[in-house]
């Protein structure tokens, strides 16, 4: 209800009331009219409080529509922030979601980290290893080298020094016939040729060995002193020898100047053979 029909009703109650007063008072006209001189005056009084009241109550009501409004603005307001909340709620969940990942993921790295650093240290001591090795590969290396040298001196003092060449080594029964296959127990001359290769004669002692291959030990060892080649010549001595056990041997042959200092004068021969 505005405020134009509240004050039409307020008037036309007023006025009604104060009509049928006077209506009722008309037996006394002259105490009639002051009386409803009187009470039109109350009337318009209480008229005039009651505009007041109903001026204050529309004021008050407009108050309170704007009180509304704004509280209506409020809440929009508030529902918006609470919406925004709610996003943020969400962005923060996501948030951690990704924090959750993140982490686990960082565990996982710096599980791979301390793995990695294990195989570094691992690496490091492989590569102190290493250097060992390679330094001790250099002095090898340098041993080699010296060695080389000292060979390529004896090579050449034994090339200078050498007299006798000597073929292969055979194996024959006392008729000379090869042996192809050795019996324990049976006759076997180890021989080969001795040719001189000096510019004069030589005289030479022709060595054999035989060698047990299993631990290196010398089973037999007999040598032809005194022999004498002439330059240009060649003989064949040889050595008999009865093998007593089985087993794999190495038979050396070579010629030496004497017993006493055994100066090689020809390089050496060996061969294998296996006694059943």
């Amino acid at each position: 209800m505005n405020r134009p029909t509240v004050m039409f009703l307020i008037l036309g109650l007023i006025v009604g009331g104060v009509g049928g007063y006077g209506v009722a008072q008309l037996s006394s006209p002259g105490q009639a009219e002051t009386i409803e001189d009187e009470r039109l005056g109350v009337a318009l009084a209480e008229l005039s409080s009651l505009q007041a009241q109903m001026d204050e109550t529309i004021l008050s009501l407009g108050e309170a529509q704007n009180e509304g409004s704004r509280l209506e603005l409020e809440v929009i307001t508030l529902q918006d922030q609470i919406g925004d909340q709610e996003t943020q709620v969400a962005r923060l969940q996501g948030v951690e979601e990704s924090r959750d990942e993140a982490l686990l993921e960082l565990s996982e790295k710096e599980g791979m980290i301390s793995e990695l650093r294990v195989r570094v240290g691992e690496l490091d001591e492989l590569i102190f290893e290493l250097d060992l090795v390679n330094a001790d590969l250099l002095a090898v290396e340098e041993n080699v080298q010296n060695l080389e040298g000292e060979i390529s001196q004896l090579l050449e003092f034994l090339e200078d020094s050498l007299r006798i060449e000597l073929g292969e080594i055979e194996l024959v029964n006392s008729f000379g016939n090869p042996l192809e296959n050795l019996q324990i127990g049976s006759l076997v001359i180890i021989q080969s040729t001795a040719t001189n290769i000096f510019e004069r004669t030589v005289a030479f002692t022709y060595l054999v060995r035989v060698i047990d291959t299993a631990d290196e030990s010398v089973v037999f060892e007999q040598s032809f002193i005194n022999l004498q080649v002439n330059e240009g010549d060649f003989l064949t001595p040889g050595v008999s020898w009865s093998p007593d056990s089985p087993g794999t041997f190495r038979i050396e042959v070579s010629c030496v100047d004497n017993l006493l200092n055994l100066l090689p004068v020809s390089f050496p021969r060996s061969i294998e053979v296996v006694l059943n």
